[in-house]
């Protein structure tokens, strides 16, 4: 579910989920990253863009993920999971 959504954004060299998450290894890790890929589509900005960039340059020079996203202050899996979960059911979101 949602990976056709991934299309809206041209692919780069660097994404939310490739500075958080190891290469694809499975299906599983698979759906993990198109959940990060419409995270970033929900809440693209040139600040989020800006945080990837620099989080891209220091994973570069080995910077866990833990430090990445504490760092450059990213989204956690929960924080990701639960915005995938919410556009997929918007019909369960309070309001």
């Amino acid at each position: 579910p949602g990976y056709a959504l991934r299309t809206i954004v041209a692919p780069g060299v660097s994404g939310l989920a490739q500075v958080q998450l190891p290469a694809d290894s499975d299906i599983i890790s698979v759906r993990h990253k198109v959940y990060y890929d419409l995270y970033y589509i929900v809440n693209q900005s040139l600040w989020l863009d800006f945080r990837i960039a620099l989080a891209t340059l220091f994973k570069t020079v080995g910077l866990s993920p833990t430090w990445l996203r504490r760092l450059f202050f990213l989204p956690t899996r929960e924080m990701v999971i639960a915005q995938f979960l919410a556009i997929l059911n918007p019909e369960t979101q309070d309001g």
